[in-house]
């Protein structure tokens, strides 16, 4: 049975459980079906207010999780990121070079993230003459990689080197082809889902359950709260549909570096408590959210995919989402509504529509979960895809 190890630097923990929760997800379903062990390097921090990460350095080097083991070595991050973004490369891979005679021996390494893990999983494979994967999940490809010459490059190396590309949207798929991806090496595997976990249940249970007035109509936002996740569009929208439909009401679950800008814009209506901010959730806290919403937005500038869409739509819970990236793959006229991107006016519409009819809200919720059921989008049908890549390897 092949052996593979996967390195993220975005992995949960009990300190920041929604750091690389997709990636966590993916290797639970995968370790049920073929040894495996997790490097998730973390940085060197500062005991400082606000130095990012700063309670990783609390974490245990190594310790067993949820059946593998967990190696978190240490590597020099710095900061302010935009200018020494181009050395956490190699930082990381002189750090993980060094870490390798800790690790067993591996046939797959599986780079969640082009950069800097990819970067990293190449020197590791130099060490271990392991297959290399590298995973593209939409931020890297899509944003990043459009800042500059130079961040093209970082990006674009470690897919263009590894024997395999994982995307998992058709969209994604054209980016790391425009990138420079060979064709023959880019496999689709969508994302999956815990249907246990994001399933239907009573709407106004969960409302009442989470403090939610019962009587209003909820409409959540679940993400970073970032500019391409489009939440400030979200924000200049909100006033307008509170105005046309004082029966709406808002969730924002997340956190991220418009949080600030988004309290003292929002401030009236976090009094009159129209709209609730929570912070960063664990997932079985944005579970319940998603199950008590009648509506979930994704105003997103560039989106992957989007799993977020996913978990509503598995959670009987309707979408209106932007028409960017894979999103368009995910969406149906039965369970939402796509709108035009970077327009408060296009959310404000597509919003209005779907909240018109508790009714149709009813019968698309049913349908969005009839679409996962039916497209077998589990992160069990993800990990078996992924192993069948890594035994073809």
């Amino acid at each position: 049975m092949l052996r593979a190890l996967q390195i993220s630097q975005q992995f949960p923990s009990e300190l920041y459980p929604a750091l690389g929760v997709m990636v966590q997800h993916a290797v639970r379903a995968l370790a049920a079906l073929t040894p495996l062990e997790v490097l998730a390097p973390r940085p060197y921090t500062l005991p400082l207010p606000g130095f990012p990460y700063g309670g990783l350095a609390r974490l245990p080097t190594r310790r067993q999780e949820a059946g593998y083991l967990v190696h978190r070595p240490h590597y020099v991050y710095l900061v302010p990121k935009p200018i020494f973004y181009p050395w956490a490369g190699p930082a990381l891979s002189h750090a993980l070079a060094r870490y390798a005679p800790r690790l067993q021996r591996p046939d797959i390494l599986h780079a969640h993230w082009a950069y800097p893990d990819g970067w990293a999983a190449l020197a590791l494979r130099k060490h271990f003459g392991a297959k290399l994967v590298v995973h593209a999940r939409g931020t890297l490809e899509r944003v990043i990689a459009r800042q500059s010459q130079r961040f093209r490059e970082l990006v674009a190396r470690p897919l263009c080197a590894a024997d395999a590309v994982i995307a998992n949207s058709d969209a994604l798929r054209d980016d790391c082809l425009a990138l420079g991806v060979d064709a023959e090496r880019v496999h689709v595997i969508p994302n999956g889902v815990d249907l246990e976990l994001f399933a239907p249940t009573d709407k106004l249970a969960a409302k009442r359950e989470l403090d939610l007035d019962e009587r209003q109509q909820w409409i959540l936002f679940c993400g970073n709260l970032r500019h391409v996740k489009g939440v400030d569009l979200l924000a200049d929208a909100i006033p307008k549909l509170l105005a046309r439909r004082p029966e709406c009401s808002f969730v924002l679950v997340g956190g991220g570096e418009l949080e600030r800008e988004l309290r003292s814009g929002l401030a009236p209506q976090l009094a009159k408590r129209s709209v609730r901010m929570t912070g960063p959730l664990p997932q079985a806290r944005v579970a319940r959210y998603m199950a008590a919403a009648d509506v979930l937005v994704v105003p997103s500038r560039s989106e992957a995919r989007g799993n977020v869409i996913l978990e509503a739509l598995a959670s009987q819970t309707p979408v209106a989402a932007a028409a960017v990236g894979g999103i368009p793959e995910l969406m149906r006229p039965e369970h939402g509504r796509l709108f035009a991107p970077n327009s408060a006016e296009a959310i404000v519409e597509a919003l209005l529509e779907l909240c018109r009819d508790q009714l149709q809200l009813a019968h698309m919720g049913a349908a969005g979960r009839q679409f996962v059921l039916e497209g077998n989008m589990t992160w069990h049908a993800h990990a078996a895809h992924t192993l069948a890549l890594y035994r073809a390897l």
